[in-house]
């Protein structure tokens, strides 16, 4: 977004809501638009949101760091995205500047009205917001019910909402209230032996008010029993008496873990949308997947509802 010094009312958003917070606030904006436009069924598109808030998006062939840049145009706004990424990421990219368009909408105020000092605040509900046009919790948790928490269950989940890993793991996170580590099994540099590390987290660090949590190279020395001892290809392992060890700190939860779904090679059962045939993306091929639950009774309720006998 464009910035100058002016600092944007973010915090209209719950008095014009009747929220407790601005992240609520910017979910039940999103749910409004949605229920206005008619868009329940998964794949949401995103055209007609982008139609109802003068929103044009182009494709060009560069790949810069930042995904998009919002700007003015004659007509509306304008954002370009790189035919270069993965639809699934430029996917949720739109829906991403897509909430800064509603916010500022919503607030009424105009699009260069963001302070810098606000930037880590305002993508964070924008994350929230793009979350919430792509993924809707009905669907979400009637399809959790249906497919399962599993490497087959995420593939299907990815499937149906059209989203990127990402997306899917922020949203996951966040409904399930666990903390998701994606481990790989690598080296970070030349000094280092290769075992298995945290690649990623969700929620992100900055953004994250649980407290089981590890860095990105983080090793398996931290957490107890050993899930990689197990872990194999189509098997879902649940670890009750799961143990995080950092910073001298013990920390007792509830954990499963799974082999992360490996991409399909192009023409093998590729979902179609919009008569594009969508591609997967390759990030986490070769990664593991571990849901950690601080709360007994919530990895009780995941285990009854979600894993599949």
């Amino acid at each position: 977004m464009i910035s100058d010094n002016k600092i944007l009312p973010i915090e209209k958003l719950k008095d014009i809501y009747n929220t407790p917070d601005e992240k609520s606030a910017i979910k039940a904006v999103c749910r409004r638009i949605l229920a206005s436009l008619n868009l329940s069924n998964a794949p949401i598109p995103l055209k007609p949101i982008c139609q109802r808030f003068n929103l044009r998006v182009t494709y060009n062939n560069v790949v810069k760091k930042e995904d998009s840049f919002l700007k003015l145009s004659p007509n509306g706004f304008e954002i370009e995205i790189s035919k270069q990424k993965n639809w699934r990421r430029n996917r949720f990219t739109i829906a991403h500047e897509l909430t800064h368009l509603i916010i500022l909408n919503a607030i009424g105020a105009p699009v260069n009205s963001v302070d810098k000092k606000q930037h880590d605040e305002i993508e964070r509900l924008c994350d929230i917001g793009a979350s919430e046009l792509l993924i809707n919790e009905d669907e979400l948790s009637k399809s959790l019910k249906e497919y399962g928490l599993s490497s087959e269950g995420l593939k299907a989940l990815y499937d149906k909402f059209m989203v990127s890993y990402d997306a899917l793991f922020l949203k996951l996170s966040e409904y399930l209230n666990a903390n998701i580590l994606i481990w790989r099994n690598y080296a970070r540099n030349e000094s280092e032996r290769k075992e298995y590390r945290v690649l990623r987290h969700f929620p992100k660090y900055k953004n994250a008010n649980k407290t089981i949590w590890l860095p990105n190279g983080c090793t398996k020395k931290h957490v107890n029993p050993d899930p990689f001892k197990q872990v194999s290809d189509n098997q879902t392992f649940i670890f009750d008496d799961f143990k995080i060890l950092i910073n001298d700190k013990i920390t007792k939860c509830s954990a499963l873990t799974f082999v992360f779904p490996h991409s399909r090679n192009i023409g093998t059962n590729l979902p179609i949308f919009d008569d594009l045939i969508i591609t997967d993306e390759t990030s986490y091929n070769d990664c593991v997947v571990m849901f950690v639950f601080e709360k007994k009774n919530r990895f009780d309720h995941i285990k009854e509802n979600y894993l599949k006998s």
